[in-house]
């Protein structure tokens, strides 16, 4: 019995721009297989996604392609605010994640 291959970087980027918000969280989630500045930035962007769990994928799957310590002073608040639906709280949360995650993934 053939496995259903495993969607390719493109399909990925793609499917992160979806009309579906679970198909976006799907495809954050699974960029973080794919160790390079394309995936990086894409998940970058998501962070601003309308979807909280979108945000929150994009940023799990930053922190894995970063290898950011767990226990990261703040990360927790960070994620916690990223998931607000108070849009200052939210933005703050976005421009620290993203100066976590703004130089080229590690080698």
């Amino acid at each position: 019995m053939a496995g259903k291959a495993a969607p390719t970087l493109n399909q990925l980027l793609e499917a992160l721009h979806g009309i579906r918000s679970r198909t976006r969280q799907r495809a954050a989630l699974s960029l973080r297989s794919f160790h390079c500045e394309q995936a990086a930035e894409a998940l970058r962007r998501a962070l601003a996604d309308k979807h909280p769990a979108v945000r929150l994928a994009a940023a799990q799957s930053l922190a894995i392609l970063y290898a950011l310590p767990i226990d990261l002073p703040d990360l927790a608040v960070l994620l916690e605010r990223l998931a607000s639906s108070d849009p200052v709280r939210r933005d703050s949360a976005i421009r620290g994640l993203r100066s976590l995650v703004a130089e080229p993934l590690p080698g």
